[in-house]
């Protein structure tokens, strides 16, 4: 009884692996891009959020608070006007601030949670660009 025992070769065994990378690769690629417009709607709504928070704290301690935002950046600040809370804000990777439509790129709540006039803050990755809309009553909605 002859048995030959044969095992993979050397080629064989880097096609293999060629193959599994390239396959693992392209679904890496694939989740990436499936993941960019979440990232974008997850900052919008995180910048929506965090007005909302400052203009509620603004009403329940009678202080004005600022949002400052930091244009070709992915941050912002909160702060309190007359010192104390000031919290630097960093949004997801990817995602940057293009714009807002206040002087100064800020917003201020004063202590009764009203915007000192409404605005408009734009966020922007690879994906699209989505907006954050504060009106003259102090309402804060995001648009696509």
């Amino acid at each position: 009884m002859n048995t030959r025992v044969r095992g993979l070769s050397l080629i064989e065994l880097v096609v293999v692996l060629a193959i599994v990378s390239l396959l693992a690769g392209a679904s890496i690629i694939g989740f990436n891009i499936s993941r960019t417009p979440q990232m974008l709607a997850l900052a919008a709504a995180q910048v929506a959020a965090d007005l909302r928070a400052v203009q509620q704290r603004a009403r329940l301690e009678r202080w004005e608070y600022t949002a400052a935002f930091s244009v070709d950046s992915n941050r912002y600040d909160l702060a309190r006007a007359g010192g104390g809370m000031v919290q630097r804000v960093q949004l997801p990777r990817g995602v940057i601030v293009v714009g807002t439509t206040w002087r100064d790129n800020r917003v201020v709540f004063s202590t009764f949670g009203n915007p000192d006039r409404p605005g408009v803050v734009r966020v922007r990755n690879r994906a699209g660009e989505r907006s954050v809309r504060v009106d003259e009553m102090g309402r804060i909605t995001t648009t696509p």
